[in-house]
């Protein structure tokens, strides 16, 4: 394997496609095909997964480069990847479309072909939007199997929305707390949403043109699609008693398990930004953390210096690349879904309301607004985009800001000089009438409550 032009090159045979190692992320790493025998054009695509796509690259008149998938293997072989990328560049140089011709055969597709598609051409989403994506096929592999082999013409929408209740309903220990029945109808729905997507790309390419069997009902009204479930915010915030029984749990943890956590208290960090951390992103002498696949894009995250004094302990930095390098061999080298541990963290510091360990980053967020931060402030070192957002998932902790702002608007306007001020002078004594007075209350204790202040200034 080589370079040239900036590509990675390969001689094609079934052997080398074979061997080509799995992509070390989401992105797609493809390989030309460049040898005595090549076809100018053809690249074999690798996902995170291992999976090999056999891919023609061509460009019609006038137009930008284009993809289209070829095959799978090895049940498409070299030869037969290139044979068919012959057929089909023949059809796009004499005017014509490979997904044209390909179109009359759209029913014998199966759902696998489109979700590879999808994939395809929804290639410049973000990091995370991929690990989603990959993450709703995993549960469709797990729960339902056989409807990955499913032609698209027999999938219905019956078929979508008993997968979406058979993923919703599943006991689940660690989802248990999310829904009555103790399924995942946060998977459930977005695995709908997922399906939804797909099929509306390819409705929309003109290659499907029966309706969506993954549409759903929206804002209430009944059309004929999937109802999904009812999602409630999970904005569960540690206590500060609970914050101090987990620190003590966390004491006695293995070295990963203690940083990790304790880092992802201190910093409100997502999981995969702090997960997918490189030594070469920390600069302990600055104080920073540079998080390159962040949801939002690039940024720099400031260190405290208790976040320092962990990093600087760490024994990773002698041996790994990763901050948190995996324990096993995996596909992407570092700790991905720590769950499992995080259960017995908390079930040692005794907290028996369940908090995911997204739940940390709004721990963090809800210690600088009940220590005063300003939610400006409080945005930015969570990666916000907006403060919109922060005032969205955290307004309501904000009180204290709150409160004295409207008191400074209150005594702008002198309401704060009305309701403090001292009892009024004694009215004149005529003989004879007595003074008035408000019910139950004597002129020596008399003074102006809200409601009379309101009237005074006219309200």
């Amino acid at each position: 394997m080589a370079e040239a032009n900036g590509k990675r090159v390969l001689n094609f045979t079934d052997g080398a496609v074979r061997n080509l190692p799995a992509a070390p992320t989401t992105k797609r790493d493809e390989y030309w095909d460049d040898g005595p025998r090549s076809f100018k054009g053809l690249t074999v695509r690798v996902s995170m997964s291992g999976r090999k796509v056999f891919v023609l690259r061509y460009r019609s008149a006038g137009a930008a480069q284009r993809r289209f998938k070829l095959g799978t293997f090895p049940a498409m072989t070299v030869g037969e990847a290139r044979a068919e990328a012959k057929r089909q560049k023949l059809i796009v140089d004499n005017g014509g479309e490979p997904t044209l011709d390909r179109a009359s055969k759209r029913d014998e597709l199966r759902l696998s072909d489109l979700l590879d598609g999808y994939a395809m051409w929804t290639d410049k989403k973000s990091e995370n939007a991929k690990l989603s994506d990959a993450n709703c096929r995993k549960l469709i592999e797990r729960y339902d199997p056989q409807m990955l082999s499913t032609p698209l013409s027999k999938i219905r929408r019956d078929d979508v929305e008993a997968l979406h209740r058979l993923i919703g309903t599943t006991q689940c220990e660690h989802r248990r707390v999310h829904s009555a029945h103790g399924g995942r109808i946060y998977s459930a729905n977005q695995v709908v949403r997922y399906l939804r997507a797909a099929f509306n790309l390819e409705i929309k390419r003109g290659f499907f043109t029966a309706p969506n069997p993954a549409r759903t009902d929206t804002r209430g009204r009944q059309s004929g699609g999937i109802e999904l479930y009812e999602e409630h915010p999970r904005r569960r915030y540690l206590s500060d008693e609970e914050v101090v029984r987990l620190r003590d749990a966390l004491a006695v943890q293995p070295e990963r398990w203690r940083c990790y956590f304790s880092l992802m208290l201190l910093l409100g960090l997502r999981r995969n930004e702090l997960a997918r951390a490189r030594w070469s992103d920390v600069d302990l002498e600055v104080g920073t953390l540079h998080i390159p696949h962040a949801k939002k894009g690039p940024r720099t995250q400031p260190l405290p210096a208790a976040a320092i004094g962990i990093l600087r302990g760490m024994s990773s930095q002698e041996w790994s690349e990763w901050v948190f390098p995996a324990q096993k061999k995996s596909k992407t080298g570092v700790t991905v879904q720590p769950r499992h541990r995080w259960m017995q963290i908390l079930r040692a510091a005794n907290i028996t309301e369940h908090i995911t360990i997204h739940g940390l980053r709004h721990s963090a967020a809800a210690a600088m607004i009940r220590e005063g931060v300003d939610l400006y402030a409080v945005g930015g070192a969570l990666g916000h985009r907006t403060p919109a957002i922060t005032a969205a998932v955290y307004g309501h902790l904000d009180l204290q800001t709150k409160r004295a702002a409207l008191e400074k608007g209150a005594g702008r306007m002198r309401f704060n000089e009305v309701a403090a001020a001292a009892e009024p002078a004694a009215p004149t004594v005529v003989p004879g009438i007595e003074p008035p007075t408000r019910e139950g209350v004597t002129h020596d204790d008399a003074a102006l409550d809200g409601d009379e202040a309101l009237k005074l200034f006219g309200f």
